[in-house]
């Protein structure tokens, strides 16, 4: 196992996975592809942090991606613009709504990051849409695909 690159968190983060992680340093977004009820897919940007090898995102509890994930956790995920114009290979994985703890420690991370922008970002989502939502997103350790 690789050493972890985030001294204040203690999860030995598998070579491999660490490996795939690669793809998003230095990324702000990435491109969420979840499918839809008849199993069409839908590209979404979103902003990402990562945390003990995990990739994290936010967006309101009733969104449509956040219904598809909740819906069908198997999900895509690609290093983009935010405009959402893939920049690397798509990986496969897995999502899942977190909550308690972890959610406040995804919070925490997503404003140390962005610090202003995720204040901003949070306001709007609390003022348009109700409440936050954070998901976690497990890489698979398959090898992913290069379509886009």
């Amino acid at each position: 196992m690789a050493s972890n690159p985030h001294p204040d968190e203690s999860v030995a983060i598998p070579s491999w996975l660490e490996q795939k992680l690669d793809s998003f340093k230095n990324q702000r977004v990435l491109n969420l592809e979840s499918y839809k009820r008849n199993g069409e897919p839908k590209r979404t940007p979103v902003i990402f942090v990562e945390r003990n090898g995990k990739l994290y995102f936010h967006t309101a509890v009733n969104a449509w991606k956040a219904k598809r994930v909740a819906r069908s956790p198997r999900v895509r995920v690609a290093p983009s613009t935010f405009r959402g114009e893939p920049k690397g290979d798509w990986l496969d994985g897995t999502a899942a709504r977190v909550e308690g703890e972890e959610a406040k420690g995804v919070r925490k991370a997503f404003t140390r990051r962005f610090t202003i922008i995720s204040y901003f970002v949070f306001f709007l989502e609390r003022l348009f849409w109700g409440k936050t939502a954070y998901f976690s997103i497990s890489l698979d350790p398959g090898r992913g695909s290069q379509d886009g």
